[in-house]
């Protein structure tokens, strides 16, 4: 794993440049070099899942901010899921909703309507709920926010085996240590804050499967939401800008080149969610339209 902390501590000793002006340059290409990764990288592991209500007659949802590209959506009504298929054009959203005006509260089509810079996207369903309070479910993949926080490891901790809580010697910890990463120095072990629960305790998305420990020191770090043997490649976007500014067209096109493997690399390790030796058949599924009354029976 490699930490906020680490990847600038990195980028210093590449470039023996450790001054404060190159050092925000580090961390503004670091990020930019993260979003790119996570925008190719189209892996289960940023996916995530979102809900919203309907409101009776309104057409368009705001998508969170994080949203890059939505994967699927579908409606609850009467406790039954409807999953609903995108239209990928303008023109044939715009023809639906020209000849169909009523209301319903199964849908059958989804539009995305993107919005202009970042965030501000939105999903449209066709057609228009008819009633309020009915679930949307979307999963999406997702971006994330700007890393900008040192790593933390004031005071000592205290973990038990098995257990996903985590105690402060004193008050340090926060709300905003949701989603960083935690590891004792024993243990080695990487682990995602779930939820605070106040200034001294926090709870692990996993158990604690080191050994029980008190009074042991500790890392919680912010960290690219990427897979480990990745998390490289903010660095090698970042040296390679660092090098253009420099007009050293030779160790550019080096980290540049870097950066281009290992993407290449990762999107074809990480694009399926299982690894097994057994490819099956593509299977055949005969869907039938929720929608449709049943055929006379003869």
């Amino acid at each position: 794993m490699i930490s906020w902390s680490d990847f600038q501590s990195d980028m210093q000793d590449i470039t023996g440049d450790a001054t404060s002006a190159t050092l925000t340059k580090f961390k503004r290409w670091g990020n930019l070099g993260y979003h790119v990764v996570l925008s190719e990288l189209g892996r289960t592991h940023t996916e995530k899942t979102q809900t919203a209500s309907t409101v009776a007659s309104q057409q368009f949802y705001t998508l969170p901010s994080e949203a890059l590209y939505v994967k699927s959506v579908k409606v609850t009504s009467s406790s039954i899921e409807y999953p609903i298929e995108p239209i990928i054009d303008q023109d044939t959203w715009d023809v639906l909703n020209a000849d169909v005006t009523g209301t319903t509260d199964i849908p059958t089509f989804y539009f995305v309507r993107p919005g202009f810079g970042v965030g501000g996207t939105e999903v449209g369903i066709f057609p228009k709920p008819a009633s309020s309070g009915n679930t949307i479910t979307l999963v999406y993949e997702a971006g994330d926010r700007d890393l900008n926080i040192d790593d933390f490891t004031t005071g000592t901790v205290t973990v038990t085996n098995g257990d996903a809580t985590v105690t402060h010697s004193a008050t340090g910890f926060t709300a905003a240590m949701v989603g960083r990463y935690f590891q004792t120095d024993d243990d080695r072990t990487w682990y995602r804050v779930a939820s605070f629960t106040s200034t001294s305790v926090v709870e692990l998305e996993n158990v604690f499967e080191g050994t029980t420990a008190s009074g042991a020191s500790y890392i919680l770090a912010e960290a690219f939401n990427i897979p480990e043997e990745m998390q490289i490649l903010p660095g090698y976007y970042a040296l390679g800008h660092f090098y253009d500014m420099r007009h050293d067209d030779t160790k550019s096109l080096k980290y540049r080149a870097l950066f281009d493997k290992e993407l290449r690399d990762g999107k074809r390790r990480w694009r399926h969610k299982t690894r097994g030796s057994v490819i099956n058949t593509r299977r055949k599924f005969h869907l039938r339209n929720p929608n449709f009354p049943p055929g006379t029976i003869t």
